[in-house]
């Protein structure tokens, strides 16, 4: 999983900063290890200068709540 994870970081962050992204919304699994691989993800995507602004969610709804309130 780390080489997902790396890649992840070093190749998808940077696309979708160039893409405009300006927030993401990420839903928390409740499975402790995929939970565990969510936030290490995204740990290494922070390290990588992900420049938009990130919140954990547990429920969908709220989620996309959030993500309205910019629009």
């Amino acid at each position: 999983m780390p080489d997902l994870q790396d890649w992840t970081a070093t190749e998808i962050t940077p696309g979708l900063a160039e893409a405009g992204l300006q927030k993401m919304a990420l839903l928390i699994p409740h499975e402790l290890i995929a939970n565990l691989a969510v936030q290490q993800t995204v740990d290494e995507m922070e390290a990588e200068g992900m420049p938009y602004e990130t919140k954990y969610f547990d429920d969908e709804a709220q989620a996309r709540t959030w993500l309205d309130l910019a629009n």
